[in-house]
């Protein structure tokens, strides 16, 4: 892994004595759909923190981006950036 593909720090949580990591990015999925169809993947980041959701920054943004396109493709599927922050699937 180099540099540039270091992961956010992940948080370790315990229930019932079983410990799992888990990182405060996420993303919002927007999919419209018409009768043919999927028309569009579109993800919006967001970042939780104190159990409100803002937006991440730039760094955070495009490490998601980076992880995304890099596991999606070997199913022939890419992750880019779109206007306003988001990230497009195609």
């Amino acid at each position: 892994m180099d540099s540039g593909d270091e992961p956010l720090p992940m948080m370790t949580t315990s229930t019932l004595g079983l410990d799992y990591f888990w990182t405060p990015i996420m993303a919002y999925f927007s999919a419209p759909i018409d009768i043919f169809g999927l028309c569009a993947l579109d993800m919006t980041p967001l970042k939780i923190r104190r159990l409100k959701l803002s937006r991440p920054s730039g760094e955070d943004v495009d490490w998601l981006r980076r992880t995304l396109d890099r596991e999606s493709a070997p199913f022939g599927t890419h992750v880019a950036l779109a206007a306003g922050g988001r990230l497009a699937v195609s």
